[in-house]
């Protein structure tokens, strides 16, 4: 405490001239805070604010609603700030929050700031706080011009890092594969980690120093500086899970980790569900990456077939990399698209099993060559080679 605030402790509220009391408001914001400062309550606050004519934003929040942030607490120290944004939507406002927190302004701003530095996907505004958890719904679209007129770049889906059913060993001879084949840059559709909450007793599907989703972005992280690639991903519905949840975005979260180990490959997360990238010269070659919902069909190139549908014909790209299914599937030409199912790095889990899903273990090396076609640049050619692993058979010999 300083001097002078120890000095407005000591004095009466009818003592305090108007300076004070509008000093008083500018520092601490809420009408709690100025009354914690001078040993009154709040409405005593209000009541010479009302006089003095100073003024102040009102409060929404109930002395129910309070949240006193704990000193000593296990937890983040921002673990009250979630708390109270995620349940109490009414209150978005910084001064509602201030006040259900017990702090000034300043505090839930330096919380808030706290909370994005681990991966929260919190905004402090001029007037408002507030949580994001819904998912993105525009196609984020970003140009990859480094290419020039010729392509080569690796293409996988749902690698499901965290889980105990991981293909590890099958994932470290795709990369070695990539390195060999001279290949610079992954594409990512989606699931890179295994999320939490996605299904009922998913925890028993966790590695135990994956249970917690910060854990599972380091395990990402640690994948990706390993794999020495440069990384273009989206979000999937695992990954998305505790975004949905609580706003916690694993993908700004694995991009930051890698940041901090101080890896110079290119990383960055392309968006939620979908995204469209602009390949090679001119944006020549439109790539879209797809993670979407729903359950494996019956017939495998069914779901494919369907979200060629969905394209409108001034907005189709020349190639769709489909993930979530853990399926392999190439669709050459309909409707002149290319529609691929990425496959997955995961063998079967308890879920799958449940539901009889087989995963199609590998990923692709996908090239192309870009070129003008009446008058305008387009795909020219393009030659896709699958990678594939099969499970070795329970008790076979070595």
């Amino acid at each position: 405490m300083t001097q002078a605030q120890a000095d407005l402790a000591t004095r009466q509220p009818s003592e305090l001239t108007r300076d004070e009391w509008q000093e008083l408001r500018d520092r601490y914001g809420t009408a709690l805070g100025a009354g914690r400062a001078l040993g009154c309550s709040g409405s005593t606050v209000v009541r010479y604010w009302n006089r003095h004519g100073i003024a102040y934003e009102h409060s929404n929040v109930r002395a129910s609603d309070r949240v006193r942030i704990p000193t000593n607490a296990s937890g983040p120290e921002y673990a009250p700030l979630l708390k109270l944004l995620p349940k109490r939507k009414a209150v978005r406002s910084i001064i509602d929050v201030s006040n259900a927190l017990n702090c000034p302004p300043r505090e839930v701003e330096r919380l808030a700031e706290a909370a994005r530095a681990d991966g929260y996907d919190v905004e402090f505004g001029e007037k408002s706080v507030a949580l994001r958890r819904e998912v993105g719904q525009e196609r984020p679209h970003f140009v990859h011009d480094f290419y020039g007129e010729h392509f080569r770049v690796a293409i996988v889906s749902d690698t499901h890092f965290g889980e105990i059913y991981e293909a590890e060993a099958e994932w470290d001879q795709f990369v070695e594969l990539c390195h060999k084949e001279g290949i610079k840059d992954l594409y990512h559709a989606g699931d890179i980690t295994a999320g939490l909450g996605v299904y009922r007793n998913q925890i028993r599907d966790l590695r135990p120093d994956c249970i917690g989703v910060d854990q599972q972005a380091q395990r990402a992280a640690d994948k990706i500086i390993a794999s020495n690639l440069s990384w273009h991903f989206i979000l999937g519905n695992h990954d998305l899970r505790q975004y949905e949840a609580n706003g916690f975005d694993v993908g700004q979260r694995i991009c930051d980790l890698v940041k901090a180990a101080g890896y110079r490959k290119k990383v960055e997360c392309l968006g939620h569900d979908r995204a469209r990238i602009g390949v090679g010269k001119n944006e020549a070659c439109l790539l879209d990456l797809n993670h979407p919902g729903g359950g494996t069909a019956y017939a495998i190139s069914y779901r494919s077939q369907k979200i060629i549908e969905e394209y409108t014909p001034g907005d189709k790209p020349h190639i769709v990399a489909i993930g979530h299914f853990h399926k392999m599937d190439d669709l050459p030409h309909t409707r002149n698209m290319t529609a691929i199912q990425a496959g997955c790095f995961c063998w079967t889990t308890r879920f799958m099993g449940r539901k009889q899903i087989a995963p199609h273990v590998g990923g692709l090396i996908l090239e192309g060559w870009t070129g003008t076609i009446n008058g305008k640049p387009s795909l020219a050619r393009i030659r896709t080679e699958w990678v594939k692993f099969y499970q070795p058979r329970r008790g076979a010999a070595d």
